[in-house]
């Protein structure tokens, strides 16, 4: 009995021969599930960059809702372990608590009259000249607040509150009050530097 012949594209050919099969990316790093014809199908930033593959080992997920991006999320993170990696997982939600207590991790929880505070001024103890990251970040912060940017006097203002709160709190990152006190309250030093006098400032 003969089959009738079967007609297809050079370019389709290619999937229809039963030798052939997609290199993939490699069997490195975390195994994310089985392709289209049945091989494994590993995907790796960190390898991938390691290679010279990739030039940032950053990822996106995207999908519909109920598609299980966040199950697939939560299985990677866990595959991503094995190779001694973390993650740090900002969780509105509280969906990944599971997740946390089975790393033996306990979840911070950031919320109004609760006990943990966050310091956007604090900076490693090991970086130079912390002043200037924690001056642009206030800026930034004040920009976003206000809806547009500031003109160069606030932020000279910004600039010469955050060293005098800086030097005032020593060994310790200054805190929002601080820098918003030396702001109202400028010192001598800070107008000499510009030019001016406390009234002006």
């Amino acid at each position: 009995m003969s089959r009738p012949a079967h007609q297809t594209t050079t370019r389709n050919l290619g999937a229809a021969y039963p030798f052939a099969t997609e290199p993939g990316l490699g069997a490195a790093g975390v195994l994310v599930g089985r392709d289209l014809i049945g091989g494994a199908f590993c995907y790796d930033p960190f390898e991938l960059y390691r290679a010279g593959f990739l030039t940032n080992p950053n990822m996106v997920v995207l999908g519909q809702i109920g598609r299980g991006k966040s199950a697939f999320v939560k299985s990677y993170l866990w595959r991503q372990a094995s190779f001694g990696r973390r993650a740090w997982v900002v969780d509105p939600k509280g969906e990944y608590g599971a997740l946390a207590r089975a790393w033996g991790v306990k979840p911070l929880a950031l919320k109004p009259g609760g006990s943990l505070r966050l310091n956007p001024l604090d900076a490693p103890a090991t970086e130079e000249a912390p002043e200037r990251r924690r001056a642009e970040l206030l800026c930034s912060l004040a920009a976003a607040s206000l809806g547009r940017a500031l003109v160069p006097s606030e932020r000279t203002a910004v600039e010469l509150a955050v060293d005098r709160a800086s030097v005032a709190s020593k060994d310790r990152a200054p805190t929002l009050p601080t820098v918003v006190e030396a702001m109202l309250v400028p010192g001598e030093e800070a107008a000499r530097a510009v030019r001016t006098d406390v009234a002006g400032l």
